[in-house]
């Protein structure tokens, strides 16, 4: 694939104190400790929809894995999901009463290795995305290995989708392993927050690559797995023709949400902020 360039102007001030704050993983090289579930955080607003999975090999859905789910108003249940695919419209339509917007983190089982996950975010006026990630290595071939294997570190995955009602989707596929290796934090060094378009933050995507950002390819088809050695490991169907390239999409294209490794907290944010300040007065 070919690297784009990036167009580079920095985020405004308040959408780069909130993208920042908004990191709140403990930074560690090492994996997490042995039997340590894999864990992924997410959130939906009033208007949104979610589905998640995670699966085995890119295929087997794993039967069982719990989801955490915490409201506005500090409200918290737990959830076993027992269908492989968590749908928050239709767990919200069975279980009423949670105060948007609402956090969810989703755990494996213990019992049971994920190896990728799969999810689906989208709102009423048709803004889709869809983010396929995995802990994939090239050992010729291309091969999964265990998330609970990935260094424990802080990340930041955007959620890309059109940023008005095109009917659109916007797939993206992460190897895990490199992009939290080489930058964990996503484009602009995580200077960026949900709201944010590419054209406000000066990227574009070419050929499905934003430059300077390893891990992650953007198409405008689904992905799938392909162990071929000598390709990238992800692909989107129909081939490369269909990697992404913003300047040639129907409408610009907006952070819809994120995935984090933890959920934040009011006092984490507010030191996110406060830290970030003091870093930007010394440069």
């Amino acid at each position: 694939m070919n690297r784009s360039r990036l167009v580079g102007r920095a985020s405004k001030g308040r959408n780069a104190l909130l993208g920042v704050a908004i990191v709140c993983a403990v930074a560690t090289s090492a994996p997490l400790a042995h039997g340590t579930p894999y864990s992924v955080n997410d959130a939906v607003k009033a208007n949104q929809g979610l589905t998640f999975q995670f699966t085995r090999n890119n295929g087997l859905n794993l039967d069982e894995f719990t989801v955490e789910l915490v409201d506005a108003n500090g409200v918290t249940r737990t959830h076993t999901e027992s269908l492989a695919t968590f749908d928050w419209e239709a767990y919200n339509d069975d279980n009423p009463g949670l105060v948007l917007p609402v956090s969810m983190k989703f755990i494996e089982n213990s019992n049971e290795t994920a190896t990728d996950w799969r999810q689906t975010i989208s709102d009423l006026v048709a803004r889709k995305s869809t983010v396929y990630a995995g802990n994939i290595v090239r050992e010729s071939p291309w091969v999964f290995r265990p998330l609970n294997e990935l260094p424990n570190v802080e990340w930041r995955i955007p959620d890309l989708a059109p940023a008005s009602g095109e009917n659109l989707t916007v797939f993206a596929a992460v190897n895990l392993g490199l992009y939290l290796k080489s930058n964990p934090l996503g484009f602009l060094d995580g200077n960026w927050a949900v709201g944010d378009t590419l054209s406000e933050l000066g990227i574009e995507i070419v050929n499905g690559q934003i430059a300077g950002l390893d891990g992650i390819a953007f198409s405008t088809t689904p992905f799938e797995f392909d162990p071929d050695p000598l390709g990238p490991g992800w692909v989107p169907t129909g081939g490369d023709a269909n990697l992404l390239d913003s300047n040639n999409f129907p409408t610009d294209i907006v952070v819809l949400q994120q995935h984090t490794p933890e959920p934040c907290t009011l006092t984490l944010l507010a030191l996110g902020g406060l830290l970030l300040t003091r870093r930007r007065r010394l440069i």
